[in-house]
């Protein structure tokens, strides 16, 4: 089964408030939820954050542990680089080093690391989704919805 996550985030300078979005699809159905995120201090926390979720959703609904494949479709496409290089970017500078991005990017790893106890192999990719584009394709549709369900967590938070 091929399960095609699209999460985003969102984040208010002013208030320091955050708010999460995913939708997952697949062939057993449509599955959406959002939030606030507490204790956020920046947009890129908020959208490991926000994946985060999404993989923890993943690994507990035994509706979906039949996956051979996750998809996740990003507007903040280095979180790859966060989550595959356990908490730093390709560039290595310093301020991707911090602890708190390396213990988000932990509990992501974990939901991966109960994935592949189900299934040694499961593939994961992240593709990137230009963000407010108003195109008609799918992936724009899903990163907008998204947007928005972040968005209206973020608010009510």
């Amino acid at each position: 089964m091929l399960l095609t996550v699209t999460s985003d985030a969102s984040f208010c300078t002013y208030t320091s408030k955050a708010g999460y979005g995913f939708l997952i699809s697949s062939n057993v159905g449509r599955f959406s939820k959002s939030g606030p995120l507490k204790d956020t201090k920046n947009p890129c926390e908020a959208e490991l954050k926000s994946i985060g979720n999404a993989m923890c959703y993943i690994a507990t609904h035994k509706d979906l542990w039949g996956i051979s494949k996750v998809i996740f479709n990003l507007d903040f496409i280095a979180a790859k680089d966060f989550i595959e290089k356990n908490g730093m970017t390709s560039t290595g500078k310093k301020k991707h080093k911090g602890k708190r991005y390396r213990q988000i990017v932990g509990i992501i790893t974990k939901y991966i690391g109960e994935l592949r106890k189900r299934n040694p192999s499961v593939k994961i990719e992240y593709r990137w989704v230009e963000s407010h584009t108003g195109d008609s394709e799918n992936r724009s549709k899903a990163n907008e919805y998204v947007d928005k369900l972040a968005v209206e967590a973020r608010k009510k938070g």
